[in-house]
């Protein structure tokens, strides 16, 4: 009964027939002959690394003992070994579809590749059923009523991954919280309503371990929108509750922590554990403000990735005050872990604060625009267009290593693009996204022949990889496209689309797209050209055919 509910909630997954093709994922059959192409991709890699291990080892490939290692067959496949196969083929994402997806359809697709597992054979079945990992994600979304329950029974006593989304109080949720809540490794939830979503997070704070919870994202969708950025309901709790001195005992056990919309007491929060951060959607009261969350990141010693994105600051930055100059008297924080540092829509002045206070070192910085807004002036006068072409001007980042710079949108044209990438000499990677390519556009790409790469001279950058995404061509600027090439020697280059194609009339748009065969008549030469020229040309026609994973977008 409670599986039947488990397919109703949206697995759709049929049961009966062993001989019906398998669930549909994003319009894709996992069907008998799929599943053992996949199945066998994770063999034959097994067997190869498993090959070149012996090789070089002592170990004798005809001793019986390591005969297993050899086997090519499903069926002669110790149980371990096919389990981490089987992980593979659950976990992975479909070949076939897009990285990026909602979570309800990311566990979606989980289940069904499970399901599908089971369906194979009674064996196959029986070891589905045994490991309870397998279960240990708890989907309590708005849509799939009692799927929890049938997974918390299969789950066993495997720590637990709860994933919930909801407009309003869900009794579920905190039902499954109460009663489980010293397994409970994993909290992911978003909401509406802030004050669900608080008490939800209190719940766990009462009835988890602090030793278990290691990873916790919170979501409150009304930050989306700028107006509600600064109301009462920015902080998680408020510091002098019993729920923030709860919060404190658990951050030395988390690796991993999400806040999207809601702040904590920077100078009073200590991460010892933490392995990756991501603050979004953030509302700081003043420089103070920023400077404290700084000296708390600065705290989790292991930290490799930090991703800040859409974050902003009531006052102004460069406003004086006393008190900040004791306590940035400890900056800049040194981060000696830090591998990645991801900024996306932040106010140039912020921006170059958060450079400034985090010392230089290997790590990779990507710099992602997606809006206007972060070069127009905090203080409303004057001419919003004129305003952020001064203040792209005048970004002031020559001093920093950028490794990669992103761009999501049609609303940099022409010279401002052009002005950028000046401000920015360092980057050598470029992805530009959901934008127009005309003869200006690409113009502005096109490196000047007088700039100088020595040192400190450098005026404009050298980018060897170069995303064109979601995009379209004015069919007469392809030769362009070539100037750009050879002006940087770029070595990497993907263009094309990831979305579906929308129907259009050429004539009238005079727009073509790489991707699309009923435009091979103009995109044939330059691609033909392009292959021959580049060592790395490929189009874009899914989402793993980007190789980089900072190239796709950061959705939540």
């Amino acid at each position: 009964m409670q599986q039947q509910k488990l397919v109703k909630a949206g697995f759709g997954i049929a049961q009966g027939s062993h001989s019906r093709p398998g669930p549909s994922v994003d319009g894709h059959q996992a069907d008998a002959s799929d599943l053992a192409y996949r199945l066998h991709l994770g063999i034959d890699s097994l067997h190869i690394g498993s090959t070149q291990q012996l090789a070089h080892t002592d170990l004798d490939p005809t001793n019986p003992q390591n005969e297993l290692v050899l086997h090519r067959n499903v069926h002669d496949i110790p149980a371990e070994i096919l389990l981490k196969i089987f992980s593979v083929f659950i976990y992975d994402p479909d070949p076939e579809s897009q990285r990026v997806l909602a979570i309800d359809r990311v566990i979606q697709s989980i289940y069904q590749r499970l399901f599908t597992l089971i369906r194979v054979c009674s064996d196959w079945r029986g070891i589905c059923l045994s490991k309870s990992a397998f279960w240990s994600l708890i989907p309590l979304l708005i849509r799939w009523q009692g799927a929890e329950k049938l997974c918390l029974e299969r789950a066993g006593s495997s720590k637990l991954h709860l994933i919930g989304e909801f407009k309003y109080a869900d009794p579920r949720l905190l039902e499954v919280i109460t009663q489980y809540g010293p397994r409970i490794q994993t909290l992911d939830i978003s909401g509406v309503n802030p004050t669900v979503v608080r008490e939800t997070v209190a719940s766990l704070l009462k009835h988890g371990a602090s030793g278990c919870i290691a990873n916790l994202s919170v979501r409150n969708y009304q930050a989306s929108f700028r107006r509600d950025r600064f109301s009462e309901s920015r902080t998680l709790f408020h510091p002098t509750s019993s729920q923030y001195a709860s919060f404190n005992k658990f951050p030395d056990s988390l690796r991993q922590l999400r806040l999207c919309g809601f702040n904590l007491d920077w100078g009073r929060v200590h991460f010892s554990g933490l392995v990756e951060l991501r603050l979004q959607e953030l509302a700081l009261e003043d420089n103070l403000m920023v400077t404290n969350l700084l000296l708390a990141v600065a705290s989790a010693s292991n930290l490799r990735s930090l991703k800040l994105i859409r974050m902003e600051v009531r006052r102004s930055i460069i406003i004086p005050d006393e008190e900040l100059d004791q306590v940035a008297s400890r900056l800049p924080v040194s981060l000696p872990s830090l591998q990645s540092l991801f900024l996306q829509d932040i106010h140039r002045d912020l921006l170059l604060f958060i450079l400034q206070s985090i010392t230089p070192g290997p790590y990779r910085i990507i710099i992602c625009f997606t809006e206007s807004s972060s070069f127009i002036s905090q203080v409303l006068n004057g001419d919003p267009d004129q305003e952020d072409t001064l203040h792209i001007k005048t970004l002031e980042l020559q001093d920093f290593n950028i490794d990669t710079l992103m761009i999501s949108g049609n609303w940099l044209q022409g010279f401002k693009l052009h002005h950028m990438l000046k401000a920015m000499p360092s980057i050598k990677s470029l992805c530009v996204r959901g934008h127009t390519f005309t003869k200006v556009v690409l113009q502005a790409l096109v490196r000047p022949p007088g700039s100088t790469t020595n040192g400190s001279d450098t005026d404009f950058p050298v980018i060897r990889r170069l995303h064109v995404v979601n995009t379209d061509f004015h069919y007469l600027a392809l030769d362009k496209l070539k100037e750009v090439v050879n002006s940087h020697s770029i070595r990497e280059l993907r263009l094309g689309r990831v979305l579906a194609l929308e129907p259009w009339n050429l004539e009238e748009e005079k727009m073509i797209r790489f991707e699309d065969p009923r435009d091979s008549r103009f995109t044939g030469p330059i691609k033909d050209w392009l292959q021959a020229n580049v060592p790395n040309f490929a189009v874009v026609r899914r989402m793993r055919d980007i190789p980089d994973s900072e190239f796709q977008m950061h959705v939540w």
